[in-house]
Parts: structure tokens; C-alpha cells; sequence
């Protein structure tokens, strides 16, 4: 009843009088508002520090976000399950494209990310279709090609472990139709540590197939050479003595230096390269051929013994360094047959040739007695017995030394064998 009274007050009122107490209710409701919003306002901005704390943990996390992983994540979902082929493959190209940019701003890290999912999409169980197969196998050979692998040339010298660790991820993800490509980076790289993990790579690449890597030694910088031998010789395969022999001969005496080491750890079980190495003998660096006569004596090359008789008599033999001259009669010694004894006993005679110098004599009497210590035989130990009473002192004192060696590695090998189990 008191509602429908005051509903017919209000329609008998004056409109302008109603006009106004509607403006004046109006006025009211929007300064209440105002108020009320005020009133929120102030509330929503009166924070703990806790809460001040915790959000500027959410922007900082927020600004973190690794956007390229969760991108990656994202195209593998889709990619997982995706039937039709060509949007396959435009969703490949997209990936690809950003891998192009990111190889020349040198973020190895986002690449390896990347160049690993098309890897857990070839290797997912169940497997896709073959033409989704066949298209990651054309965009892993693609990447693995000099177009792509060019724009590492500005950043490789520049890059932190981390990056590096992840470059090596993504090459060693990569086919072996990679590998001249890879060959060409290591000839762009300075810095020590990016060629040691470049060349690493490589050689996991050659015990698959050593035929990329033999390809390159027909020409390029002698630097690239010489990491290539050297990964050669960590592979340790012997295919590759042929591919070495054009190399015996080459201008760069470092070069030389890494295919001889090379010939040395596959010569143990190679017969032909074994005969590889008695061809520097003749090598015109003196501490090459030092290095082969070490090598020559250690592992007793018989066929070296020819040469070495060889050398001996030829006119440029004097004019060798001493060193030099005793390592070689220390390997003829070595290498020595019975027959020796009777040219060694005349190398010891201080009358021998009296038309050659004094100091020509003591020289042929000294590599005569460190033939005589290898050979470690009777008659060798009764020749040295009558050297230590030469005329000349120094040949004297030289054999009793030997004598005491020879008694010593004597006594140190029967020692061994009574401590051996039987």
C-alpha cells in the first residue's frame, strides 16, 4: 500500500520538479561512484612488501621467458601430429628460416634447440609418414651445406663455451655431407679451443667415412692440412697412408712433421707405412729425420737397414751433425747382422785411412761403439772391451759407459723376468 501511494505521488508531481530531483539523484550516484572507485583505487596499490617482491619476481620471469624454446615446443606439438604435407613442411621452412638468422647472430644455443627437434621428429615412435621423413632429411642436409654453414664464418672467433659446446651439438647433429663444409669453418677458425672442438667433430665424421677428409688434402692452407692430418692420425685409419705419400714432399716443414706422426701410429700393424717412413730419412729438415731414425730403432724396420749402410758411405754422410751421425750407427747397430763386426773393428782402428784427419777418426770410432751398445752381443762386448783402452780418450770413455748400460739393461731384464708369474 505505501508503495502504491508514493508511485502516485510521484506521477502527480511537477516534471520539473521531478526533472530536478533525478539530476540531484544522478549527481549523487555519480559522486558515490567516483568515491567507491577512489576507495578501490587506493585499496589495490596499498601492498606488502612481499607482494611488491613477488610481482617483480613475475616481470622479471616474464621478461626472461625464453620465447624461441616455448616457439620450439609449440611447432613440435603441431609437428608431432600433423598429417598434411605441405603445411609439414611450410612449418619446416618457418623453423629454418629462423635458424639462418640465428647461425648469423651466432646463437649457437637456440640453433642446436631447433636442429634437435627436427632430430626427435626423424626419431619418434610411432614414426611420421616417409615424405615427412624424407623432408627432414632435405632440411638436415640443407643446413649442413656452405650456404647456411658460411654464416658461422663472423661469429665462430667470438664465441663463449656455452656457445661452443652448443655449435659442436648442432655440426655433430648434422649428415656426413657436412663434412667439407665443417672443413671450411676450421680453416676460418683462430681461436685454439674452436679448432680442437671443430676437429673432434671431424673425426667422429671420419670413422664413418674417411673419404670427405682424404678428398681435402689435394690443396688449401697449410694450416688446414696439418689439422687434417693430425684428425688422420686420430682416426688411425689405414686407408689413408696412400692418400699421405703426396705429402712427404710438401713445401711446409710442420706439415711434414704431422704426416710422419701420423705414419708412426698406423705403422705399427702397416707395412706400407712403415716404407713411408724411411722416406725421411732424406727429408731436408734434420730433426724430421732424427725423429725417423728414433722411430726406425725402436720398432727395428729391417728394411731400413740397406739404406742406412747406404747412407754411411755417401760423400754428404760427413757432412751431417753429429747427432745426427750417431743415430744412424745406433740404428744400423740395431738393426745389426754379425757381419758388421769386422767394418765396426776398423772403425775403431785409430790408423784407419791415415790420410783422414784426427778428428775424422775419433768421429768414425764413436759411431762405431754406439753401433757396438745396441748390437748387445759377445763379439760387440769384446770389441767395446778392447775400445776402452783406445788411444783416443774420449772413444775410450765412451764404451766404458756403454759396457755399464749394456750390464745394467741386463740386470734389468732378468730382474723383470724373475718377477714375472709363471
Amino acid at each position: 500500500k505505501a508503495g502504491f501511494t508514493n508511485l502516485i505521488q510521484s506521477e502527480l508531481k511537477n516534471p520539473a520538479e521531478s526533472k530536478e530531483e533525478s539530476g540531484q539523484a544522478g549527481s549523487m550516484k555519480t559522486l558515490a561512484a567516483e568515491q567507491e572507485k577512489h576507495n578501490q583505487f587506493n585499496q589495490v596499490f596499498r601492498l606488502t612488501e612481499e607482494e611488491i617482491a613477488s610481482i617483480k619476481n613475475e616481470m622479471k620471469a616474464e621478461t626472461e621467458k625464453d620465447l624461441i624454446s616455448e616457439m620450439v615446443e609449440i611447432f613440435y606439438s603441431f609437428l608431432q601430429v600433423e598429417k598434411e604435407e605441405l603445411f609439414f613442411l611450410e612449418m619446416i621452412e618457418l623453423l629454418v628460416g629462423n635458424t639462418a638468422h640465428l647461425l648469423e647472430e651466432g646463437d649457437f644455443i637456440q640453433v642446436e634447440k631447433i636442429v634437435r627437434l627436427f632430430i626427435l621428429l626423424k626419431e619418434q615412435i610411432p614414426p611420421l609418414p616417409e615424405a615427412h621423413l624424407a623432408s627432414l632429411d632435405r632440411t638436415i642436409d640443407a643446413l649442413g651445406k656452405s650456404e647456411y654453414l658460411d654464416k658461422i664464418e663472423k661469429p665462430i672467433n667470438t664465441l663463449d663455451d656455452k656457445h661452443l659446446s652448443s655449435l659442436c651439438q648442432f655440426l655433430g647433429m648434422l649428415n656426413s655431407s657436412s663434412v667439407p663444409s665443417i672443413i671450411n669453418l676450421l680453416g676460418k677458425a683462430k681461436v685454439r679451443k674452436t679448432r680442437k672442438a671443430l676437429s673432434d667433430i671431424l673425426v667422429e665424421f671420419g670413422k664413418k667415412d674417411i673419404t670427405p677428409i682424404l678428398d681435402r688434402l689435394q690443396g688449401g692452407e697449410w694450416f688446414v692440412i696439418r689439422n687434417l692430418v693430425q684428425i688422420i692420425g686420430q682416426i688411425g685409419n689405414v686407408q689413408a697412408v696412400e692418400s699421405l705419400k703426396k705429402l712427404i714432399q710438401y713445401p711446409d716443414d710442420r706439415v711434414r712433421k704431422e704426416v710422419l706422426l701420423t705414419l708412426i701410429g698406423v705403422g705399427k700393424e702397416n707395412e706400407k707405412a712403415k716404407g713411408m717412413i724411411l722416406l725421411f730419412l732424406n727429408d731436408r729438415d734434420v730433426a724430421l729425420r732424427r725423429q725417423a731414425l728414433q722411430v726406425i730403432q725402436v720398432h727395428q724396420y729391417e728394411k731400413a737397414f740397406p739404406i742406412l749402410m747406404k747412407m754411411i758411405v755417401e760423400v754428404d754422410f760427413s757432412s751431417r751433425e753429429e747427432d745426427e751421425k750417431h743415430l744412424i750407427f745406433s740404428a744400423i747397430g740395431k738393426l745389426g747382422k754379425p757381419d758388421l763386426i769386422p767394418m765396426l773393428k776398423e772403425y775403431l782402428k785409430p790408423s784407419f785411412f791415415f790420410w783422414i784427419k784426427r778428428r775424422q777418426k775419433e768421429e768414425r770410432a764413436l759411431c762405431a761403439v754406439y753401433a757396438l751398445k745396441q748390437m748387445e752381443t759377445p763379439q760387440a762386448a769384446v770389441l767395446l772391451t778392447e775400445a776402452k783402452r783406445h788411444s783416443y780418450k774420449t772413444v775410450g770413455d765412451f764404451a766404458s759407459k756403454a759396457l755399464v748400460e749394456i750390464q745394467r739393461a741386463k740386470e734389468r731384464r732378468e730382474l723383470k723376468n724373475k718377477n714375472e708369474p709363471r
